[in-house]
C-alpha cells in the first residue's frame, strides 16, 4: 500500500519528521519527507488491518492517525492531492508496548522501534516509559 501525506501544523507544512505505518504494534515502514511530503509504503498481510499512522517529531513519537486500513495494491493520497494530517502540540513520548512497563525487557528506539533487551549501542533509548541515556564504554 502507498501513502503520500502532507503533515501541518497550524496549516503550515512539517518537513522534519519521521513518519512510520504500525500493524498490531509492527513497524510496517518509514519514511522522511521529500520536498515536503512522505512517500510511504506499508507492507502488509491481507487487507482490511487497521493502520496507525506515528510520528518522530524532535525526539518525541506521537500517534497522528488512527483511521486508515491497510489494503494490497491501494493508493492514498498523490503527489497533487497528498492524504493532510493535521497534528497538534506534541507533549510526550507514549508507550507503544503492550507490555506492563515495569518489564525489563520493554527497551525501544525513539522512533517507536521495540529492541528487545537492553542496547548494548550508546544512544538515547525509552525503558519502563523513561528516556535512558547509554554512553559508550570507554
Amino acid at each position: 500500500m502507498a501513502i503520500v501525506i502532507m503533515l501541518t501544523k497550524d496549516s503550515e507544512p512539517v518537513t522534519d519528521a519521521e513518519v512510520a505505518a504500525f500493524i498490531d504494534g509492527e513497524c510496517r515502514g518509514t519514511t522522511f519527507a521529500d520536498e515536503g511530503l512522505y512517500y510511504l509504503l506499508v507492507a502488509g498481510e491481507g487487507s482490511g488491518q487497521p493502520i496507525e499512522i506515528k510520528a518522530n517529531i524532535d525526539g518525541t513519537v506521537k500517534t497522528i492517525c488512527t483511521s486508515l486500513t491497510y489494503a494490497s495494491d491501494a493508493s492514498i493520497g498523490t503527489p497533487w492531492d497528498p492524504f493532510v494530517i493535521e497534528i497538534g502540540t506534541i507533549t510526550g513520548i507514549r508507550v507503544v508496548s503492550g507490555l506492563p512497563a515495569d518489564t525489563d525487557t520493554d527497551w525501544w528506539t525513539l522512533q517507536g522501534f521495540k529492541i528487545g533487551r537492553r542496547p548494548t549501542q550508546p544512544g538515547v533509548y525509552i525503558h519502563r516509559g523513561e528516556k535512558v541515556i547509554i554512553k559508550e564504554k570507554k
